[in-house]
């Protein structure tokens, strides 16, 4: 076979390629709804800025996407897989034709449509869902110089420099090192699950270090180090006075990552009620409509300020932050006791 190009579909998760990279696989189906509404709801921050050098948002749950129902996840290790594998583009090609998507870490030096091409070397991960072989490339999702993800097209031949460069760099951390090999699963079932969104929402609105949840197979995160749910807020607030100090690098990745949550939410509110496992939710769901909106603009005045340098645009996000917030709180609240009403209901047909 000469060409295959396995299917994806736009993931409601993309700020981070190994939420949108999975995610694209599993969205072939719209019965992963029910499992992607049941998660995607805490959030966690670091929240020692200067000392980490940046502040990392982001979606908090333990190996989220890879967990999913429609996803077949097998990992080993990249190094390993240089130096084993004669021929590592048929290792890829010969794994398409089965139907896998190939996930791991490349050096932009090789990747023409990042950035630092032909000029710096950094690892970033992509995932290739197809091949052509007549014309020697791969077809890759991946975000490109400009930070937009999509669709894009890597020669065999710089695909091969660029991760076996990869896997020559000395004291590389071992994250860049697994290599995924992700397949579809055509027998992935989940039943949504409220008493989960419950529980997720609660730690999200009360500010709970879910990782004490995993504890069983890694150490819950020290509270010093994160902040979790609407504890967040006072970071970020941070966050943006060590930017307009000029003390922390832009992050563009900070409100997109609030403006995804906020989205997720949203259309969760709107998967409940559609889907009857909640009435009377339409209120609900225009009041928190404001709220998501209020994100956008955030995430519109991030930008403005990185092309004009202003800091009134920061400024107007600071000085926001705290009654948006309140509102969102105030709604999500309202939201958590119909669901607790509706479990408890449950709970107790299911005792009589």
């Amino acid at each position: 076979m000469s060409r295959k190009v396995l299917p994806t579909s736009n993931p409601l998760v993309k700020c981070y390629l190994y939420d949108a990279c999975p995610l694209s696989i599993v969205a072939n189906t719209e019965d992963y709804l029910e499992w992607f509404y049941s998660n995607y709801i805490q959030l966690f921050c670091s929240k020692n800025i200067l000392e980490d050098g940046s502040f990392f948002l982001e979606f908090y749950e333990k190996n989220q996407a890879f967990t999913s129902p429609w996803l077949k996840s097998q990992h080993m290790s990249g190094d390993a897989l240089a130096k084993t594998q004669q021929d590592i583009i048929k290792f890829i090609i010969d794994h398409i034709d089965l139907g896998y998507y190939f996930y791991g870490h490349l050096d932009d030096f090789y990747v023409s449509f990042r950035k630092g091409y032909q000029t710096y070397h950094f690892l970033h991960d992509l995932m290739i869902y197809g091949y052509d072989e007549e014309e020697s490339k791969f077809f890759v999702l991946a975000y490109d110089k400009n930070a937009l993800f999509g669709h894009f097209e890597i020669s065999f031949a710089k695909f091969e420099q660029g991760f076996m460069q990869n896997h020559s760099i000395i004291n590389m951390p071992y994250w860049y090192d697994w290599v995924y090999l992700f397949k579809f699963n055509d027998y992935g079932q989940y039943d949504f699950d409220l008493k989960l969104v419950e529980e997720l929402l609660h730690d999200y609105l009360f500010g709970i270090n879910s990782s004490e949840k995993h504890r069983s197979s890694s150490n819950p995160w020290p509270n010093k180090n994160k902040a979790f749910g609407k504890e967040v807020y006072p970071y970020l607030k941070k966050y943006f006075k060590h930017l307009l100090n000029h003390e922390i690098e832009f992050d563009i990745r900070i409100t997109s990552i609030l403006i995804e949550h906020k989205k997720c939410m949203l259309e969760r509110i709107k998967f409940i009620h559609e889907k009857g496992y909640l009435q009377d939710l339409i209120p609900l769901y225009e009041r928190y409509a404001e709220v998501e909106k209020k994100f956008n603009i955030f995430h519109g005045l991030m930008i403005k300020y990185k092309v004009t340098g202003k800091r009134a645009y920061i400024d107007n996000i600071v000085n926001s932050l705290d009654d948006i917030a309140l509102k969102e709180q105030l709604i999500l609240l309202e939201l958590l006791e119909k669901i607790k009403q509706k479990n408890a209901f449950k709970n107790e047909k299911e005792i009589l």
